[in-house]
């Protein structure tokens, strides 16, 4: 059964409960259940209601949760979440930016923080954010959405301040200058800027003539500028070697 089949299944048999006994509370499920009244009854509660799709009672037992604990991953994460379901973009904010100073590879609070982020015209931390969840080497391995959405919030960031460039991407990234190359290499890449692709990739054969990397993006840059030749002559490089 899938995960969401199986939420309405759970949404909907809790609410025939009430129906049938007009009294039956979540109290009595926890009863029911023998869950101990500590921290694994706030967790169970706010997972609960977030099904539910009670938020404010999720966000009550989080902030118990959170007093209790005031590092806890589930609940930063989870507070976090709620408050952007519920558009309050400020407090997801906070509360994902405690979370990434617990876990700064978390792609979870990476992607909400940079999207929270974006909701409220932050452009320049929108994509950080976004940078990191890619990799500060571009991943491939991510989804189209999520690039897409990378190369909207740098073209928005750029329109916002007039003045925001690769450069000042690379500086808030601190990316070291032998990462720099490859780095500008994939940005360009994404962006469709094949040219100014091809102006590192040159720069990184100089450094490295078979550099398969270099070789890869400069025969797929050129495929899509329909330079089918220059194209076909570096992918048979990359095989000799």
């Amino acid at each position: 059964m899938g995960d969401e089949l199986l939420k309405n299944k759970l949404i909907e048999a809790f609410n025939m409960c009430i129906n049938s006994t007009n009294t039956y509370t979540l109290e009595d499920l926890e009863n029911l259940l023998k869950i101990k009244q500590d921290t694994a009854a706030l967790k169970f509660r706010r997972k609960f209601n977030f099904i539910i799709g009670n938020y404010e009672d999720a966000i009550i037992d989080l902030t118990k949760l959170i007093d209790i604990e005031p590092n806890s991953k589930f609940a930063l994460r989870y507070r976090g979440e709620t408050y952007y379901l519920m558009k309050r973009y400020k407090e997801a904010i906070i509360d994902l930016t405690k979370l990434i100073d617990i876990e700064p590879n978390s792609k979870f609070a990476l992607r909400y923080r940079g999207e929270a982020y974006h909701l409220t015209e932050r452009y320049k931390e929108a994509i950080i954010d976004l940078t990191k969840l890619l990799g500060n080497e571009l991943s491939d391995d991510v989804d189209e959405l999520l690039k897409k959405k990378w190369i909207k919030t740098f073209n928005m960031c750029s329109n916002a301040t007039n003045t925001y460039t690769l450069e000042d991407l690379e500086n808030s990234l601190k990316i070291k200058q032998d990462s720099a190359h490859k780095f500008r290499v994939k940005f360009n890449f994404i962006m469709a800027r094949y040219e100014e692709a091809i102006i590192d990739i040159t720069k990184l054969l100089d450094i490295e003539p078979n550099n398969k990397f270099a070789l890869r993006y400069r025969a797929d840059s050129n495929y899509l500028m329909e330079k089918y030749k220059d194209s076909f002559n570096d992918v048979n490089k990359i095989t000799e070697n």
